[in-house]
């Protein structure tokens, strides 16, 4: 119990503290405290940027890499029927134009057999 008191009228005493206050020690201590408080403030803020800026570049890069690659499937299936369309469509002309040349030659054929019959 003479320590509690002891100790009460020691922090009630207010020109004791301020004494204590002002001393070196107390005054280098409190700086020293503030100085690294702030120091690890500042770095885990830092840190913290770092992180949400490489998640950031990470997502970034993720969805470039996501849009490349639907772009050139995109882009590959777009090729593809039209190389489909472009055979297809050669393929068609070309039986067309065999059907258009046995008609013609029919035809020249006819008009040479009624020439002949004339």
């Amino acid at each position: 119990m003479p320590i509690r008191a002891l100790l009460r009228y020691l922090l009630n005493n207010e020109q004791l503290i301020q004494k204590i206050a002002d001393s070196y020690p107390i005054r280098r201590a409190a700086q020293l405290t503030a100085y690294f408080i702030h120091k690890g403030k500042e770095i885990g803020e830092e840190k913290v940027e770092k992180i949400k800026e490489s998640d950031v570049i990470n997502r970034l890069q993720n969805e470039a890499l996501n849009s490349a690659s639907k772009l050139q499937g995109k882009a590959s299936s777009t090729l593809e029927k039209t190389n489909r369309f472009v055979n297809t469509f050669s393929e068609a002309l070309k039986q067309e134009w065999k059907k258009a040349e046995m008609k013609i030659e029919e035809q020249k054929k006819l008009e040479g057999k009624k020439k002949d019959q004339r």
